[in-house]
């Protein structure tokens, strides 16, 4: 049964009070039509809770727009949405079209500064947050008494004489739900080993991001990204108001995990709301926390990831970087759950703490 509106509801008494189930829950995919947005493909999803969230089609099918009864979680950056042609990939030239949203995937070849490696120029973050996806197949369904929605598409990094990397993506969610499951699966198509570096680029802003915000992550060692010094809980955990010479900080957590699960919780007590986000650690090793408090951006990062985050040549000369196999495949999940009240966010603070 799926509880709505405070009430629970089989599929026969929904379908008695409505004429389409998308009055209250479901996905539609439209294209925009202004300025450098103009033609850029969106999915947007709606469960019927209040949580209501976009997949942008033509941008590495990230997360853009986050809302939950109204309340904004995800940053977005000054650029807004971008058709994938303004992409410039050298240098820092993603910051000219990257939109933020709550999560954007980098790799899958390259994370993290611009860098030369073995006669490639590596732009930042890499390509695959720029490619628009294809074979995409958007749909609700019923199981039973339970409402699905289902997106599914598939992303290519690929040369024509060089690498084919292939990511699969499904994200699900349900009628009445507060959580959103990613499952990825990425496949090295070609016929030589490639270099596979991958990111989930999570993105907090305001009014999830406030001076009385708290960051809560099972983390067991926590490191200054440029020094290496051990950081304690409060200094990544709290927030201070935006300020012009408030700095970036990058902090790398090694974290625990329960059941092969790892994770983290953004909230807001004030607001009586958070976000927590679960990942399978497996393949996710490193957690990686970007902070910007500056005045006018004002967005913190976590991110699970493969690797570091000074590009694909710092990582092969530190002796770390991964390689992808033909015919190999890795597979990744992550699972976002919004908590609604201070005891919900209580409870998971207790869950993952333990």
């Amino acid at each position: 049964m799926a509880k709505v509106f405070g009430a629970f509801y089989t599929r026969e008494e929904l379908l008695n009070r409505v004429g389409d189930i998308a009055q209250i829950s479901g996905i539609s995919i439209e294209e925009l039509t202004e300025g450098r947005a103009k033609g850029v493909q969106v999915a947007n999803i709606w469960t019927g809770s209040g949580l209501e969230f976009s997949i942008n089609l033509s941008r590495g099918m990230s997360i853009g727009a986050f809302r939950y009864k109204g309340i904004p979680f995800g940053w977005i950056s000054a650029t807004g949405d971008v058709a994938p042609w303004y992409y410039e990939p050298g240098g820092e030239g993603l910051d000219r079209s990257y939109a933020g949203g709550l999560m954007h995937l980098a790799g899958l070849r390259q994370v993290g500064a611009p860098c030369q490696d073995e006669n490639e120029n590596l732009g930042l973050h890499g390509r695959i947050c720029n490619i628009p996806a294809e074979k995409v197949y958007g749909d609700g369904y019923w199981d039973g008494d339970e409402y699905r929605i289902i997106l599914k598409g598939m992303l290519r990094e690929v040369r024509a004489l060089g690498e084919n990397v292939v990511l699969r993506r499904t994200i699900s969610t349900a009628l009445g739900g507060n959580e959103i499951t990613i499952e990825d699966q990425v496949l090295n198509a070609g016929q030589k080993t490639t270099p596979h570096m991958i990111l989930y680029h999570t993105n907090f802003g305001f009014p999830l991001i406030d001076k009385d915000s708290r960051l809560m992550i099972a983390s067991k060692e926590v490191t200054d990204a440029f020094t290496g010094d051990s950081v304690p809980n409060e200094v990544y955990s709290r927030f201070t108001e935006p300020k012009e010479d408030a700095g970036q900080q990058i902090y790398f957590h090694n974290t625990r995990e329960q059941n092969g699960w790892s994770g983290f919780i953004l909230a807001n007590k004030n607001l009586k709301v958070g976000l927590q986000v679960d990942y399978l650690k497996k393949n996710l090793p490193l957690l990686i926390n970007w902070v910007n408090l500056e005045a006018g951006h004002n967005v913190v990062e976590v991110g699970p990831a493969n690797c570091k985050c000074f590009g694909r040549a710092a990582e092969r000369e530190s002796g770390t970087l991964q390689y992808l196999e033909p015919g190999e495949v890795r597979d990744y999940t992550m699972k976002f759950t919004v908590l609604d009240g201070l005891a919900a966010i209580d409870k998971a603070e207790i869950a993952l703490n333990k």
